[in-house]
């Protein structure tokens, strides 16, 4: 009786702890290591970075609030490898979060950021390690400052201002590795001084930029984009149906006709004069090779 007692108060336990790990992570991040780039045999070294990556990311708490597992933020972090040496490393950092779409399965972009010519160092078997009051390492104050970014932008989805906290944390990030790394990537002169870290987290707290909710009362919503949206009626001018073409091109779906009850997909169009009159709109005028001829009103 006394076994039973013992492995009923374990297994509560237990479930109270995993529990409050569950609440507690706000990231669903998703990191890519790119090394494609560099003449390495040796992918241990990049593959443990990813992996370390994913697990600081994804385990760290970076604020007083509790996530549920279908409330954490869905973001990626693609790494592109530009040189490594002696563990130390050379980057471009592409940064995208995302958030659902309203009454859908879809998904939109929420915040999407590239950082280029970053660097660090890191090593195997070494562990990321961050601190809210002092500077550790130039990775994990990377990994800090955006993850605090990403949240930001989140909670300013649902209410004005609501990021400003992990704004100004981030900010402090970046003070911190500003004074005591020996990067340049934490000034504001990197990457020629427009696009960078510090004019990003200068601009989300600077008092010039305030966000300003949507008025609900006087917005509207577009209907989802349906196949049809990309078929092409020759009725519409030639100027219409090239801008739609154009758009619709590779690598996306295509814009597209139907002949004899088989859809065909058009990547590209070219406006032509026509001297020929009295045509009706969409006769096939020529076929050569694989490429289609036809009249549009213009």
């Amino acid at each position: 009786m006394l076994l039973k007692m013992s492995y009923l108060k374990y297994l509560i336990y237990s479930a109270i702890i995993f529990s409050q790990i569950n609440l507690s992570q706000e990231l669903n991040c998703n990191v890519t290591v790119n090394y494609s780039l560099v003449n390495q045999t040796e992918s241990k070294i990049f593959i443990e970075l990813e992996n370390k990556i994913k697990e600081f990311v994804n385990s760290k708490k970076w604020t007083n609030k509790s996530y549920k597992d279908f409330e954490k933020i869905n973001c990626s972090f693609f790494i592109t490898i530009l040189d490594y040496s002696n563990s130390s490393f050379r980057v471009n950092f592409e940064i995208n979060s995302f958030r659902p779409v309203l009454n859908s399965t879809f998904t939109s972009n929420n915040f999407l950021f590239r950082d280029n010519g970053l660097d660090f160092k890191f090593d195997t078997n070494q562990s990321i390690i961050f601190s809210e009051s002092k500077f550790e390492s130039d990775l994990s104050s990377l990994l800090a400052f955006y993850s605090l970014i990403i949240i930001g932008y989140d909670n300013d989805t649902f209410s004005k201002n609501s990021g400003m906290e992990n704004y100004l944390n981030a900010k402090k990030v970046l003070d911190f590795s500003s004074s005591f790394s020996n990067s340049q990537m934490w000034t504001p002169s990197h990457g020629g001084g427009r696009i960078n870290k510090f004019w990003l987290i200068d601009n989300l707290t600077s008092s010039n930029y305030q966000t300003i909710k949507q008025n609900d009362e006087t917005s509207n919503i577009w209907r989802k984009r349906v196949k049809t949206d990309g078929q092409i009626d020759f009725r519409m001018e030639s100027q219409a149906i090239y801008n739609l073409v154009r758009a619709l091109t590779k690598p996306y779906v295509g814009a597209h006709i139907n002949y004899k009850e088989k859809e065909i997909t058009v990547w590209k169009v070219e406006i032509v004069e026509n001297k020929e009159n009295n045509i009706e709109s969409g006769k096939v005028l020529d076929i050569k090779e694989i490429k289609n001829m036809v009249n549009v009103l213009h």
